[in-house]
């Protein structure tokens, strides 16, 4: 009686997974910041409960099946009541310290932020 193998396993020895390259990983945490920054969007537009993952996926034109390769559902993109309040709290304080020709420019701020959230977002995985 032949012996069965288990998937992904060649000639009798376990398959193991290489870790990906610097340039893959690289494009890979880029269209992970790209499907969060469409997921924000969508988000503000609809609320966390209206937007699907059809519609995070519309706007990026990718299947929502791909985006499953980076997320396992909606609610692992980063708990979004809890997101919010820091961003929308960081972003309303801005108005109480912010001086112009203090320091960096809005425009730098706002980069900074917008890094800042979409990394730790991104990171919180």
């Amino acid at each position: 009686m032949a012996r069965k193998e288990p998937p992904g396993a060649r000639g009798g020895g376990t398959s193991r997974r290489r870790a990906p390259s610097a340039h893959v990983e690289t494009k890979r945490k880029a269209r992970r910041a790209r499907i969060l920054e469409s997921a924000v969007r969508s988000f503000g537009a609809k609320g966390f409960y209206g937007t699907s993952m059809d519609d995070i996926a519309e706007e990026l034109l990718m299947t929502r099946g791909s985006l499953y390769y980076y997320f396992r559902d909606k609610e692992e993109i980063v708990d979004p009541k809890l997101a919010a309040f820091a961003i929308l709290g960081a972003m309303n304080w801005m108005a109480r310290w912010y001086r112009a020709g203090g320091g960096a420019s809005a425009d730098e701020i706002g980069e900074a932020f917008a890094s800042l959230f979409l990394d730790g977002l991104a990171s919180a995985r």
